[in-house]
């Protein structure tokens, strides 16, 4: 090769020397002609360079989901086009923002949409990175520390004003809700209900939803009334799209610790009370589920159903009578009795509430009544349904029989022995993808607990990729298993 390059220059000099003057002047225009183009193609890297460097990391990578982000390169430019976090998707730059607006969201949809097929066994994650679920699932040290340096480099956040546009569009949303058609017999035949008391992160949400989404379900979505605009017309944009998806009828401007929370929580079982009895017979939900919108999905929709069959119409509450700290949380009473000399119990306000029991506990006297007293305390939603759950005569309520070994949602607390990954938030661990064996071992793989809360989209996308991977594979195996 070398030989062969000294042997082509000797002979460009032979002629550059020999040749006639035609022959020099040619050979002058190719030198010059290569000289010229090096110098464009150094100058493009150098300013590509520059305008990389002088971008905010978080400018850096447009997330078209926070499972499957990647760049978009404009065709016409060639330049890879990022937004800030995509908020506007349309503030872009080059100057041909409304080319690349309609452009890129079509992306995010094509890439959206996409997800709900192509769950293989590595999840796609930002930039097409793959993560290794199951070694993440079997706790590999490696793989996790793959998943943070990762992590510490690409963002993740979708505009709010993004989604909006591309939930305002109802074949996109049908699109988007139909995960797959793995449906078996027995869900069909057993519907539940599911509320979502929410207030932000819309994509998360939307990907929660995504994942427990069946025809035959029904899904109850109360935002917050001090939510910002864009986000409640977000679900309401989805409900209008879907005859299964509604909007609480009344929204609250919901405070911790306050009595509009179990307010809230109950004006949604008051709503879908009158939406099943607008339903057919067989499509009348038999279990009502309550979420936050933060929870990850460990038990498929067929293994909660399972469960529930189980129950027989026992409801799910995990309850405990208080022991320790009991004056602390008298104070809660504000030095009050409880009605009817009842014990003081606490409860985890995530439940599975059968329908018989959410009748009584609308309309039975005695409910009622507790319910008005609860409504003067602090943190009542802890202690309202914990104590009408206990009541001898509550249909649907505590069956020693069933146990409280189930929880629809399990939670690490700071102090229970568990490791916990990521960080504590209200003594709550926000897990992370190192968190994923300890979340399945803690649920006996779906078998005591439905969901697990909580975890941030926004500190770790790989945890609901993976997640979602195992839920959709389990689903296709499920539905083959009953062929």
């Amino acid at each position: 090769m070398r030989s062969s390059f000294v042997s082509a220059s000797a002979g460009t000099s032979l002629m550059w020397c020999s040749g006639t003057p035609g022959v020099r002047k040619w050979v002058a225009l190719v030198v010059s002609a290569w000289v010229l183009c090096s110098i464009i193609v150094i100058h493009t890297l150098i300013n590509q360079r520059t305008l990389y460097k002088k971008t905010p990391r978080s400018f850096r990578f447009v997330l078209l989901d926070s499972s499957l982000g990647a760049t978009y390169t404009s065709p016409k430019t060639s330049v890879v086009v990022t937004t800030d976090s995509l908020e506007p998707i349309g503030t872009m730059m080059k100057t041909e923002s409304s080319f690349l607006k309609s452009e890129m969201l079509q992306a995010i949809s094509d890439r959206l949409i996409e997800a709900n097929f192509n769950y293989s066994s590595t999840a796609t994650g930002f930039m097409n990175l793959k993560t290794n679920c199951q070694s993440l699932f079997h706790g590999n040290v490696t793989e996790t520390s793959k998943v943070r340096e990762n992590l510490n480099w690409y963002t993740t956040g979708v505009a709010d004003e993004s989604v909006l546009e591309l939930t305002s569009n109802c074949s996109w949303v049908r699109e988007y809700l139909k995960n797959n058609l793995y449906i078996t017999k027995l869900e069909k035949s057993f519907p539940i209900a599911f509320t979502f008391l929410i207030h932000n992160s819309a994509l998360q949400v939307m990907r929660l939803l995504r994942v427990l989404y069946r025809p035959h379900n029904q899904y109850l979505i109360a935002p917050d009334l001090k939510s910002e605009s864009v986000f409640i017309n977000i679900f309401r944009n989805i409900a209008s799209c879907s005859n299964n998806i509604h909007i609480k009828s009344e929204l609250i401007d919901v405070r911790w610790g306050q009595k509009s929370l179990m307010e809230s929580q109950m004006q949604t079982y008051s709503d879908l009370m009158d939406i099943r009895e607008s339903l057919a017979t067989a499509n009348r939900w038999k279990y009502v589920i309550n979420l936050s919108g933060k929870e990850l999905p460990i038990a498929t929709n067929y293994e909660i159903v399972k469960q529930l069959v189980k129950r027989n119409g026992t409801s799910v509450v995990k309850v405990h009578k208080i022991k320790h700290h009991y004056e602390d949380h008298l104070k809660r009473l504000r030095n009050q009795t409880i009605p009817f000399s009842l014990p003081l119990y606490k409860s985890l306000t995530f439940m599975a509430l059968s329908f018989k029991f959410i009748r009584f506990l609308l309309n039975n006297d005695t409910a009622v009544h507790l319910y008005n007293f609860f409504k003067t305390v602090v943190i009542p939603e802890e202690h309202f349904f914990a104590s009408v759950y206990m009541l001898p005569n509550a249909p649907g309520g505590y069956d020693p029989d069933m146990g409280l070994n189930l929880h629809t949602v399990q939670v690490f607390w700071k102090g229970s022995g568990r490791k916990c990954s990521g960080l504590y938030v209200h003594k709550i661990c926000i897990v992370k993808a190192g968190d994923l064996r300890r979340i399945l071992e803690a649920s006996n793989y779906g078998k005591k607990a439905f969901f697990h809360n909580k975890y941030f989209m926004e500190n770790d996308y790989t945890v609901m990729d993976c997640m979602e991977e195992r839920i959709f594979s389990k689903n296709r195996l499920e539905f083959v298993d009953h062929l």
